[in-house]
């Protein structure tokens, strides 16, 4: 008795193993296997890194990472097709995450899938940074700043590249440490500052004048500034900076 019952239970077991079997089988070969890489993902990254480097051309190329979102769907909608077109905009920043369109063809060009690529995207550039507040009107040393390697999704609009366009320059402002510089942030050093004494060059009918007079802003060379003439009337006169000790007005009546 003790003989059947085992035999019926291994008979039992037999059948449950063979089926499991089989079941494993057939979900083996029904579930999708995803390689390391789709169809298109090296291509792909390659077109967002180039967009990185004509976008940023400040950018150091090793530092780019692309990461594809979602990559098991592209793989599927990918797997089938020939051609694939990314629509990403020419003189668009891609920094950061996005989303842009992509297509998947056939041979004959013919769209097979549409979808969304959802791409994160990050690089480095090395800029210039001070090291400690600047007060606004102070002028930058070279001690004053360092260069240091930034992510650009911050994405810095102008940053200032060339140490010969920082140092000797005056903050328009108070400036954090840490701070990366950009243009809006520094201006020259005035050539001429208020109350200076000037040589008015005064140009009309084809003769030349020149006359002292007295600076009422201060400026940097080719930008205008009022002046006070020493003339009778002591007018008031727009000029332009042509150097530390010289102004010209190009049309005195």
């Amino acid at each position: 008795m003790n003989s059947i019952g085992f035999q019926k239970k291994y008979h039992i077991y037999a059948f449950l193993t063979q089926l499991a079997v089989v079941f494993f089988i057939i979900f083996l070969f029904n579930v999708p296997i995803f390689s390391k890489t789709f169809k298109f993902e090296t291509d792909i990254i390659s077109a967002y890194k180039k967009h990185v480097i004509d976008y940023y051309p400040i950018v150091e190329p090793e530092t780019i990472k692309v990461v594809i979102k979602e990559r098991d769907m592209l793989s599927v909608l990918s797997n089938d097709s020939i051609y694939y077109r990314l629509d990403i905009p020419p003189k668009s920043n891609i920094m950061g995450r996005t989303v842009v369109p992509i297509s998947f063809l056939s041979k004959e060009g013919k769209v097979l899938a549409k979808t969304n690529i959802v791409v994160d995207v990050d690089a480095k550039a090395s800029l210039f940074r001070v090291n400690k507040t600047i007060r606004g009107g102070k002028m930058i040393s070279k001690d004053d700043i360092e260069m240091v390697a930034v992510s650009l999704q911050s994405r810095y609009k102008n940053p200032v590249l060339s140490e010969d366009e920082i140092v000797g320059k005056l903050a328009k402002s108070t400036i954090a440490s840490h701070t990366v510089l950009t243009d809006y942030m520094l201006k020259t050093s005035p050539s001429i500052r208020i109350g200076t004494g000037v040589d008015v060059m005064m140009k009309h009918n084809g003769f030349e004048l020149k006359v002292r007079g007295k600076s009422l802003d201060e400026g940097s060379i080719g930008d205008t500034v009022r002046v006070q003439t020493q003339l009778e009337s002591r007018k008031i006169i727009n000029a332009e900076v042509i150097n530390e000790t010289t102004v010209r007005y190009f049309s005195y009546n």
